[in-house]
């Protein structure tokens, strides 16, 4: 039998979202480091520099996700 849990998810602005990059490094190292992904520290430094020039940005986040409260 397949037990499932609710998941609620909160939008983020971008200070916010740069506060939690480490819980946000964490699941991602988690999630892609086996395959059929792979990626490399390297990799993920990359895409964490990228993130950081997101959060930034007036723009972020563009728009919430169809799953986040209001």
């Amino acid at each position: 039998m397949t037990t499932s849990e609710a998941i609620i998810v909160e939008p983020l602005d971008g200070p916010a979202a740069a506060r939690a990059e480490s819980a946000f490094r964490l699941f991602y190292t988690q999630v892609f480091a086996e395959e059929p992904y792979e990626e490399t520290p390297e990799s993920i430094e990359k895409n964490f520099r990228r993130f950081r020039s997101q959060v930034r940005k007036a723009t972020f986040p563009r728009r919430p996700g169809p799953y986040c409260r209001r």
